[in-house]
């Protein structure tokens, strides 16, 4: 049920000490009682220079939390995307041994799975991937050795890397090229004096001719500005006349459901 205006929440008690999930943050594994803190918030941000061992959110988040005990194991999956916030609580009676969740979003369906097994976690993972399908196999490469960081580079300098990688007989299959790589930082551009397309096809070359792979990353964060193609062209898909029944969404809106969110981050 979708009601303009309205958060959805709900709360459950799991009979469970030990509580884990609802990634991702620069925090313990085990998630701790939020009774006399701020509850933990599901809501994606890329945190330069986060603060270590804290709850708050970064890169990604997935709204499923999971107890544990010797006994039982059990899940909730909280199927809605918008900024959530959950509260952890122990039981306070002595005959119950255990923890009260409450999930709160902002908006969305009311919609939740909740799962459990006297079989152990593998019992109640495995349900999990029924839900929501199990992974596929990764690509062979990816198993093998990464060279990957954050720098300023160019071309040439991969170039170098690989050709270096190579006399010294070091091991390395899939070479990263992080955002330096794209032209003030907006991403399905190279840098116009960096990455020259003559280099590029150069770096192609020496990349195939070793049999290793290039990544080019591309984070979520879209550059605002309208002399960007992507920026400019996804704006004039979301602004169109949308069907009633089909509505185009490109980038992720304000609450207020009108204007996209702006955050700061690499590309401004």
């Amino acid at each position: 049920m979708l009601i303009d205006g309205y958060s959805v929440g709900l709360g459950y008690f799991i009979n469970a000490e030990h509580m884990f999930g609802i990634p991702e943050r620069p925090d313990k594994f085990l998630l701790e009682s939020t009774t006399d803190r701020e509850p933990y918030r599901l809501f994606n941000e890329d945190q330069f220079n986060h603060p270590v061992d804290s709850s708050v959110p970064m890169y990604g988040s997935i709204p499923y939390l999971t107890g544990h005990s010797a006994t039982v194991d059990a899940s909730i999956a909280w199927m809605n995307a918008a900024e959530s916030l959950v509260d952890l609580a122990p039981s306070s009676y002595s005959s119950d041994t255990g923890t009260f969740v409450n999930f709160l979003s902002e908006g969305g369906a009311l919609e939740v799975f909740i799962f459990g097994s006297l079989q152990g976690p593998k019992r109640v993972q495995n349900t999990l991937s029924q839900l929501t399908g199990f992974p596929s196999m990764p690509p062979i490469h990816s198993l093998g050795y990464h060279f990957s960081k954050w720098e300023t580079m160019t071309a040439q300098d991969l170039i170098n890397r690989s050709n270096d990688f190579t006399s010294n007989g070091f091991p390395v299959d899939v070479l990263w090229m992080d955002i330096e790589y794209s032209q003030d930082h907006a991403y399905f551009e190279f840098s116009y004096t960096d990455f020259p397309l003559k280099d590029v096809w150069r770096l192609n070359s020496v990349i195939e001719d070793a049999e290793r792979r290039l990544v080019a990353i591309t984070d979520p964060h879209i550059k605002v500005d309208e002399a960007f193609f992507v920026y400019s062209e996804g704006n004039a898909l979301q602004d169109a006349t949308q069907p009633v029944d089909d509505i185009t969404n490109i980038f992720i809106r304000n609450p207020d459901g009108a204007s996209n969110f702006v955050g700061n981050c690499w590309p401004g």
